[in-house]
């Protein structure tokens, strides 16, 4: 993430276009991305989108590299906060396969990340 010269942040986000692409052509349950906010800095209108289609929607993960394209199942596990609009949360990934891909231990070696195998 980076500052321009007026301090506004800057980072890569979901476009608007893009988001009302996957609620009317596609049926995801969520979106999730790596940085720190569905929405270029100081729009919200990703966040309105996503929230109208009642997804659920996570920012920050890490090693998403690491995520298959299929099969992988996401637990999300927020923080009950009264009132609030948002809240931190455990995400946990469960694979079907995740020894025969050679996972068997966290995808970053951060004691946070974990993987399930989930027998067949």
């Amino acid at each position: 993430m980076g500052l321009d010269e007026n301090g506004d942040r800057h980072f890569p986000s979901l476009a608007p276009d893009a988001a009302t692409f996957l609620t009317s052509e596609r049926s995801p349950y969520g979106i999730g991305l790596d940085g720190p906010s569905l929405d270029h800095y100081p729009e919200l209108t990703v966040h309105k989108i996503l929230a109208a289609a009642s997804l659920y929607t996570t920012e920050n993960l890490a090693c998403l590299s690491r995520v298959p394209a299929k099969g992988a199942t996401a637990v999300i596990l927020p923080m009950k906060i009264l009132g609030a609009s948002g809240a931190p949360s455990a995400l946990s990934l469960l694979y079907p396969d995740a020894r025969s891909r050679g996972t068997s231990s966290p995808p970053c070696g951060e004691p946070n990340h974990h993987i399930f195998n989930i027998p067949k």
